[in-house]
């Protein structure tokens, strides 16, 4: 063990480093409560003739799933049904304020969540294994067992729009049958192309990120999950094996890549090109969610009355 990793297991070290992540944490929470002072967004109940929104969220990230969704449903400038899919932490105060934000959303539970995956997936018993391994999976097999019109958005906990997102709005009221996705950076995927195609004789759609996409629920195929959660090698990168099960059933079923007004980039020199649609703050750029996005959209009066800058968390 080399000086500094025996300087950061002591216990004044990890002592200071927690209480600076709490610091920050709080910060953080300070700047994205802001958005609780926008008035109530009622949604629609679920119907088969709607596309819904999907987030899967955390005591955490809650916050940020309220960004990510208003900000979308404003710039687009409708309402569509949303459900929150809780991951195991939301207690009863952050599940009624999410009621109180955005009345009629539905927050699925756990237990809930739990109880109808092992009813629909009991016949994929690779399936089951792999939503009960990784809280990820659960972004997976969740939107579709739980959405109600044929096609759905999965929106993650740290994208902010900032103008109208008319790809998707083309693609709601269109009948392209493929599926959307945000562009990555790179191949982030735990299959190669050659593999997709020698086992399950699928051309695999690369160059995705699963953070931000428009998914048409009968892609969603069951059995071509079982087979490919067969394989333990999958389980290479467990972060994303979500996303690489997307790649494979968008290259069965059709994809395309959104343009690069959907912006994932980790250069932090970036900032906000004039004509960017939405950012996806992955990662080691997070901190930019905050003292980038949310005082961005601040400054342009995105929430009424809160024009100044927050402090950088």
């Amino acid at each position: 063990m080399s000086l500094l990793e025996q300087v950061r297991a002591t216990a004044p070290y990890q002592w200071a480093a927690n209480l600076k992540r709490d610091v920050v944490q709080k910060r953080r929470e300070r700047v994205a409560r802001m958005i609780l002072k926008l008035p109530p967004r009622p949604v629609p109940v679920p119907s088969p003739n709607l596309a819904s929104l999907h987030l899967l969220t955390s005591s955490r990230d809650w916050l940020g799933a309220l960004w990510s969704v208003r900000t979308f449903l404003e710039f687009l400038g409708e309402s569509l049904p949303v459900f929150f899919h809780d991951d195991g932490t939301l207690d009863a105060a952050i599940v009624s304020q999410l009621h109180g934000f955005l009345p009629g959303a539905v927050v699925v539970s756990a237990a809930e969540a739990q109880t109808v995956a092992g009813r629909q997936l009991k016949e994929f018993p690779h399936c089951q294994g792999a939503r009960q391994r990784h809280i990820m999976t659960h972004k997976l097999f969740d939107p579709a067992l739980f959405a109600v019109g044929p096609r759905y958005l999965l929106l993650d906990s740290d994208l902010l729009f900032f103008r109208p997102p008319g790809e998707i709005a083309q693609w709601l009221k269109g009948h392209d049958r493929v599926n959307l996705w945000n562009e990555d950076q790179g191949e982030f995927l735990n299959l190669t192309p050659a593999e997709a195609q020698h086992r399950h004789g699928v051309a695999l759609f690369t160059g995705m990120n699963a953070g931000f996409g428009g998914v048409w629920r009968e892609s969603v195929d069951f059995r071509l999950l079982e087979d490919y959660f067969s394989h333990e090698s999958v389980w290479v990168h467990p972060h994303r094996v979500e996303q690489t099960a997307y790649a494979l059933l968008s290259g069965r079923f059709g994809g395309r890549l959104l343009p690069r007004t959907y912006l994932i980039d980790t250069n932090r020199a970036t900032g906000l090109p004039k004509d960017i649609v939405m950012k996806h703050y992955v990662g080691k750029i997070r901190d930019l969610f905050f003292s980038e996005g949310i005082n961005h959209l601040l400054a342009q009066g995105f929430v009424s009355g809160v024009r100044q800058e927050a402090k950088s968390p």
